[in-house]
């Protein structure tokens, strides 16, 4: 065989075996639905996320796992994320999308705060006094919601952060105590057992507190309750295990804490 031969023969067999070879799959490309997704090693073909999904968080194993439709830090496509306030409706950022209903009240989020007004008999809107308000009132304490359901006595809120927020009225307290009762009649020691929960309740919650440094935060690690911080909570919570240990002790009544 001639060396020019050979070398076109050696030529031949090195584009076939390039050919047949595992391909390497094109990076994906974080976008809308329906954009390659890289595919795993010794696969030729990347595969394609359904139209409305993205492969958003570069992990093959968890391919297309992003709802491009309802996902406030991927809304429409990856990395477009909301702003505070906004929720992520049918692929786009808007403002004020989410209202909830139960009974006669009604609450809705805009620009991040959440609104109700209704029937309030049951003062779930915790403004102080029950009865109708025609105006939209302003929940206290919640900011950067996107999302609010209600019920007819609690109403809870979910943040740009994922966070969970809940409002009720003040005397939330006694409504559990009369929704107890209407199933069965109160167990002669209820009130004990109350303050002896409540105890036990606080000592849980002190000891991951503690352990977890909670009493040493600053205002802004908290999302409820403004200019709250670790000093202020440990306060609270003492405060709580005294009125516990002498609700205890002296069987005072619980609708008074």
């Amino acid at each position: 065989m001639s060396s020019s031969r050979t070398l076109s023969w050696l030529i031949g067999v090195g584009i076939l075996a390039a050919g047949c070879g595992p391909s390497t799959p094109e990076p994906a490309v974080p976008d809308k639905g329906g954009t390659p997704v890289a595919a795993p090693s010794g696969t030729a073909v990347a595969s394609t996320c359904a139209e409305g999904k993205g492969e958003c968080d570069g992990n093959a194993a968890t391919a297309c796992e992003t709802d491009l439709a309802g996902s406030a830090q991927h809304c429409g496509a990856c990395g477009n994320a909301c702003a505070a306030g906004q929720s992520c409706s049918a692929g786009a950022c808007r403002a004020g999308q989410s209202i909830s209903a139960s009974g006669a009240n009604a609450c809705v989020v805009i620009s991040g705060h959440v609104v109700c007004w209704g029937d309030n008999s049951a003062n779930l809107l915790a403004s102080g006094s029950k009865g109708p308000k025609a105006t939209p009132v302003k929940i206290a304490g919640i900011e950067q919601a996107t999302l609010v359901r209600t019920g007819r006595r609690v109403g809870c809120a979910v943040t740009s952060e994922g966070k969970v927020a809940c409002f009720h009225d003040g005397a939330f307290l006694r409504h559990a105590f009369d929704g107890y009762a209407s199933v069965r009649a109160l167990p002669p020691d209820h009130v004990a057992r109350f303050w002896l929960h409540l105890l036990r309740n606080m000592l849980f919650k002190a000891v991951i507190r503690v352990g977890a440094g909670y009493f040493d935060q600053g205002s802004g690690f908290f999302l409820i309750g403004a200019g709250a911080d670790g000093t202020s909570l440990k306060t609270h919570t003492l405060a709580r295990l005294d009125a516990a240990l002498a609700g205890l002790r002296e069987q005072r009544d619980p609708f008074a804490l």
